[in-house]
C-alpha cells in the first residue's frame, strides 16, 4: 500500500513540476527534426514562423508589417503563396509602388532540383505585384512552381518599382515546404 501511495505521489509531483519526461528524447519539439518529412499533398505552412531575421534597408511609402506567409501545396511542385500584409490606411495608396520577390534557396545536396540557369546562383526567386481588396487590405497572392521541398533560406523582399531599390528584407531558415 505504501509503495502505490508512494508512486501515485511521484506520478503526481512529476505532472505538477513537469519535470519527468514519459517518452524519449527523441520525441522533442525540434524545427529542424521536423523538417525532414515529406510534406502532404494538401499542406499549408505559414513560413513566417522560421522568420530569424528582418532587415530595414530603406524607408519607404508603405511601411508594412507581415501578418502571414503563407505556402499551400495545391499539386506536386506546384504551391499557391498567399500572403497577408498590414499596414496605415494613409498608407496603402502607395501598394502600386513595390513588389516582393520570394527567393527560395535549397539545401546544398538539393541544388540538382532548380532549373540549369538557376544552379549558377544557387536559388529560385518570384517576384509579385502587392495588391489591394475590396476592403483596402493589402495582399499578394501568386502560384509558384518548384521541385524543392525542404529550403535551408526563404528571403521576401520588399522592392521599389520606380529605381528597383530593396527596402525590407525577411530571412526565413530551414523551412519545409
Amino acid at each position: 500500500m505504501k509503495n502505490k501511495i508512494l508512486s501515485i505521489l511521484i506520478i503526481v509531483m512529476c505532472t505538477v513540476t513537469g519535470s519527468c519526461k514519459l517518452g524519449s528524447s527523441d520525441n522533442e519539439n525540434d524545427k529542424s527534426k521536423q523538417h525532414r518529412s515529406k510534406p502532404g499533398s494538401n499542406r499549408v505552412t505559414d513560413i513566417l514562423e522560421y522568420k530569424i531575421k528582418e532587415e530595414h534597408h530603406q524607408n519607404d511609402s508603405l511601411d508594412l508589417t507581415f501578418e502571414k506567409i503563407i505556402l499551400e501545396k495545391i499539386a506536386p511542385s506546384e504551391y499557391q503563396l498567399k500572403v497577408d500584409v498590414s499596414t496605415a490606411p494613409s498608407k496603402v495608396q502607395f501598394h502600386g509602388n513595390y513588389y516582393i520577390i520570394l527567393a527560395i534557396y535549397p539545401e546544398d545536396d538539393d541544388i540538382d532540383l532548380l532549373a540549369p540557369e538557376r544552379k549558377k546562383h544557387g536559388f529560385e526567386s518570384f517576384s509579385a505585384k502587392i495588391e489591394k481588396d475590396k476592403e483596402s487590405n493589402l495582399f499578394v497572392m501568386r502560384k509558384i512552381q518548384t521541385e524543392i521541398e525542404f529550403a535551408r533560406a526563404i528571403t521576401l523582399t520588399v522592392m521599389e518599382y520606380r529605381n528597383n531599390r530593396k527596402t525590407m528584407v525577411i530571412v526565413m531558415q530551414n523551412v519545409a515546404l
